[in-house]
């Protein structure tokens, strides 16, 4: 009779073996994190796109619409939407947005950072535009949210 109680014990001991191990693999699922340097300088990368290169570097001839690598701008382009082809994409971003044309600001996001796989498939990026004299008071700009 006093043999029961170590068999008891021995499958309480590996039911709990068990158990932890399965929480191990579980938690390391759930507490995956991406490589924060990774991400802070893909956000710098993406950001210094934006706020650098000019729609006149995208579009050489901006006046007649046609010689544009991307159908997005040239889609603006056509519907006379840039006021100045010195603009960066950021300030064409904040005009449109004015002009309240924010599909058009997600298709050139598609179109130059989604499409040429600037951001890798496995981040996810949002595009917020922030009234510098309120800020609680933003707009999201990418992926396009519509109320």
């Amino acid at each position: 009779m006093k043999k029961k109680g170590y068999f008891f014990t021995m499958d309480a001991v590996i039911g709990a073996i068990i158990l932890i191990i399965g929480l191990f693999i579980i938690a390391g699922f759930y507490f995956y994190s991406p490589n924060k340097e990774k991400t802070e300088g893909l956000a710098t990368d993406i950001t210094g796109i934006l706020a650098n290169i000019k729609v006149n570097e995208i579009c050489s001839n901006i006046n007649d619409c046609t010689t544009c690598s991307y159908h997005s701008i040239q889609d603006i382009c056509n519907n006379n939407l840039i006021p100045s082809p010195e603009m960066t994409l950021l300030e064409l971003f904040g005009y449109l947005h004015s002009k309240n044309r924010h599909s058009m600001i997600e298709a050139v996001i598609n179109e130059t950072i989604i499409e040429k796989k600037i951001l890798p498939y496995n981040y996810d990026m949002q595009v917020v535009l922030e009234d510098p004299t309120s800020p609680s008071e933003t707009m999201q700009l990418y992926p396009l949210v519509t109320p």
